[in-house]
């Protein structure tokens, strides 16, 4: 099989992998586990059709982002927890980024002092800013 047969099937068993964990997403929400896919995607706002393909790994690419926003309002979790889930590695944002992210614009200075004060709770408290490890507070958690 040459590479870029190689590529597409990577490619397709990805789709489907993701599929396949937002369909879990779906069956296992509380809010919404009554819900059919139809009515999945009547309240994401999204083709029932489309959901369907998504769900069962039977389309040509990926979700775009706006999709799967839409889904994750309707799925009742934050985008980036949808994202978590299906097994998307995120990078979170510096500091700075998250805060203006979550609070709106803040003025230079407060924005400064508020990244000075929890640097330093972080410090204090002798936690890795960076976070754990991928998977290690799982590990962790594991053992104990």
């Amino acid at each position: 099989m040459g590479t870029h047969k190689t590529k597409e099937v990577r490619i397709c068993k990805r789709i489907n992998y993701l599929g396949r964990k937002i369909r879990r997403v779906h069956q296992g929400t509380s809010e919404v586990r009554g819900l059919s896919m139809r009515q999945l995607a009547k309240k994401a706002g999204i083709n029932s059709g489309g959901l369907a393909r998504i769900e069962n790994g039977r389309t040509s690419h990926s979700p775009r982002p706006d999709t799967l926003n839409k889904l994750a309002r309707a799925l009742d979790v934050p985008l980036t927890d949808l994202l978590i889930r299906v097994g998307c590695e995120l990078t979170p944002p510096d500091l700075p980024t998250y805060l203006c992210a979550r609070y709106g614009p803040l003025p230079n200075d407060v924005l400064t002092d508020a990244c000075r004060y929890i640097e330093g709770l972080i410090a204090d408290c002798g936690i890795d800013p960076h976070g754990p490890a991928s998977t290690e507070d799982e590990y962790t958690k594991a053992r104990h």
